[in-house]
C-alpha cells in the first residue's frame, strides 16, 4: 500500500512540474526583426539567428514589433517576463534586449525592462508587473542590441519571448 501511495505522489508531482515553469506566450526568432539601416553592413542571418559578419565589429540594432494577435490572452495578456536566448561568450561583446511601450496618443516611449544575454547559448529573463501590458492604449516593440569590439567575440541573438 505504501508503494502505491508513493507512486501516486510521485506521478502527481511530475505532472505539476510544467506548471512551475514560465509560459512563453509570444516569441520571435532573432532573424525575424527589422535591422536598423545604420547596421546593414554588419549583420548576417544563420537560420533563426542574427549575428555579426565574421569581419565586422560595432553595434547592430534590431527591432521586433510585438503584436497582441495570436497570443492566448487577448489585449491585456498577463505577461511579466521578457526572455532573451542568445550566445555571448566574451566580455568583448554583449546582447541586450529592452521591451518598450509606445503611447498611442503622443508617441512617448517607456522602457519596461531590459535584459542582457549570457551563455553559449543561454536564456536570461527580466520581470515586470503582470498588469503592465495593455494593447488597448499602448503599442510595444522589443529593441535588441548586439555589440562587439573584437571579431573573436561570438555574439548572436537566437530568440526573444514574452510570457508569464
Amino acid at each position: 500500500m505504501k508503494k502505491r501511495w508513493l507512486s501516486l505522489s510521485l506521478c502527481l508531482c511530475l505532472f505539476a512540474l510544467p506548471s512551475l515553469a514560465s509560459e512563453m506566450d509570444w516569441s520571435v526568432v532573432g532573424s525575424g526583426g527589422e535591422i536598423d539601416e545604420d547596421c546593414l553592413t554588419l549583420y548576417e542571418y544563420s537560420g533563426a539567428r542574427v549575428k555579426f559578419k565574421s569581419t565586422a565589429t560595432g553595434t547592430i540594432t534590431v527591432r521586433y514589433p510585438v503584436s497582441a494577435y495570436g497570443n492566448a490572452n487577448g489585449l491585456q495578456p498577463p505577461w511579466d517576463t521578457l526572455r532573451i536566448t542568445s550566445i555571448d561568450n566574451s566580455p568583448l561583446g554583449s546582447v541586450t534586449a529592452r521591451l518598450v511601450s509606445v503611447n498611442d496618443c503622443d508617441g512617448a516611449e517607456t522602457t519596461i525592462c531590459t535584459v542582457t544575454g549570457s551563455g553559449s547559448p543561454g536564456c536570461e529573463d527580466c520581470t515586470y508587473s503582470s498588469t503592465t501590458i495593455d494593447f488597448e492604449s499602448l503599442a510595444y516593440y522589443i529593441e535588441a542590441t548586439l555589440t562587439r569590439s573584437s571579431t573573436s567575440a561570438d555574439v548572436q541573438l537566437i530568440m526573444l519571448s514574452l510570457g508569464y
